[in-house]
């Protein structure tokens, strides 16, 4: 059986799932219609075909994003918690840990993260939200 998948997500970590589990075509719902035709007959024939727009942008990782996968699950909990404004005490609470070692793993991520305070961290958090659920869905 052939797996071809069209659709709207063109983030790398979907592309790359979708391609360990062996799909045979990854294509991008905006994708010509001369694309697709090709992509099914290069199946058909048992070949792989993939979007040129998502081959060219793997591994294109920023910087703040390779950061991330530095982070522990539990780091990467505390600094979403954070982002929603939560305290100290109150990420504690949800997380069921003491704000002691809540803060020092604000500290580690403040190391890991070259940041120097709580509002750089919710800053941060703000602009890799999407790579920071990804990353908590795929630990």
């Amino acid at each position: 059986m052939k797996t071809f998948v069209i659709t709207s997500s063109s983030n790398e970590n979907d592309f790359l799932r979708a391609k360990c589990l062996g799909i045979d075509a990854y294509l991008l719902k905006d994708a010509f219609i001369d694309d697709i035709v090709y992509g099914l007959k290069v199946v058909e024939r048992g070949g792989k075909f993939y979007s040129a727009d998502l081959i060219e942008n793997v591994g294109n990782v920023s910087e703040e994003e390779k950061k991330i996968d530095m982070l522990t699950r539990r780091e990467i909990e505390v600094i979403t918690l954070l982002r929603k404004g939560y305290s100290n005490a109150k990420i504690g609470e949800v997380l069921y840990v003491s704000e002691g070692t809540v803060k020092k793993h604000l500290s580690n991520i403040f190391g890991k993260l070259d940041l120097y305070n709580r509002a750089e961290a919710m800053l941060f958090a703000e602009r890799n939200s999407e790579k920071l659920q990804l990353t908590l869905k795929a630990v």
